[in-house]
């Protein structure tokens, strides 16, 4: 008796101390956590969120693509994306989110014109910056530095058009009913129902005018805006439906089934 840290006492019994915890008791728990912890807690929401958006690419690239099923999941890519969003998307977000509460209209901060402002900001100025630091940081953990220049000039301006067929419509909602500690964790699931809704629209098309070259390597989705580049203008407006259904209704809990955009292998 006393060997084992979790030895239960004499007459109770032996797993009643290992109930699994409930799923109000993991929410007590993340709440509590982001009111000691609001930077790392954040960080950790965002990379968690980042991995399970690339996991669900993955696996929906290779229901859409035979050649790929018989590939490895690639841990390398979840792990890129892991750091930009526990090291640079996490601590942003939590930064920026906080510097719009306490300057934008703080005493009226549900208001419209709190709400438009807000929006507005965040679309004007960090959609932009956002846009840049993902190219630049996953450019740079891939080894493909000297492309960094050409895949801005070729996917920048596309990426932020798309990224304004969804966020300012998040967003409005996000700043109306989410809690500022809690918006990290939203937009993370905005991302990842986003990626799964657009990869159900693209499923049937992308293929047709993405061929892979033979040699090539096909790139799993992996945020929401570089999907939507590899649609076109009819596309893009089919997706956008389904995400107003998607909104309107039962969450979806089919699996997803995308075709990969393409891209260079890493160097």
């Amino acid at each position: 008796m006393g060997v084992f840290a979790g030895a239960a006492p004499l007459g109770r019994p032996m797993n009643s101390r290992f109930r699994a915890p409930s799923a109000r008791g993991l929410w007590t728990a993340y709440c509590t956590s982001l009111i000691a912890r609001p930077l790392l807690t954040k960080s950790m929401t965002s990379l968690a969120g980042f991995c399970l958006g690339d996991f669900i690419a993955q696996q929906a690239a290779r229901r859409s693509n035979k050649a790929l099923a018989a590939e490895p999941y690639d841990v390398q890519r979840t792990m890129r994306l892991a750091f930009y969003g526990g090291c640079i998307a996490g601590p942003i977000g939590h930064n920026w989110f906080n510097f719009l509460d306490k300057m934008v209209f703080p005493q009226a901060a549900t208001s419209a014109k709190a709400i438009a402002s807000k929006i507005l900001l965040d679309q004007i100025i960090m959609a932009p910056i956002g846009t840049c630091l993902f190219y630049i940081v996953t450019s740079v953990l891939q080894g493909e530095t000297q492309q960094v220049s050409s895949k801005l000039r070729e996917k920048f301006i596309p990426t932020l058009i798309a990224s304004y067929t969804l966020w300012p419509a998040a967003h409005a909602i996000n700043f109306k009913f989410v809690p500022s500690s809690q918006r990290i964790l939203y937009t993370n699931i905005v991302s990842i129902l986003w990626t799964y809704i657009l990869s159900q629209a693209a499923a049937a098309t992308v293929s047709a005018h993405q061929p892979v070259a033979k040699g090539e390597e096909p790139e799993p989705l992996t945020i929401p805006q570089q999907v939507a580049v590899f649609l076109t203008e009819e596309e893009q407006v089919a997706a956008m439906q389904l995400v107003v259904d998607e909104l309107a209704s039962t969450p979806v809990t089919e699996d997803a089934t995308a075709e990969s955009p393409k891209e260079p292998a890493p160097a």
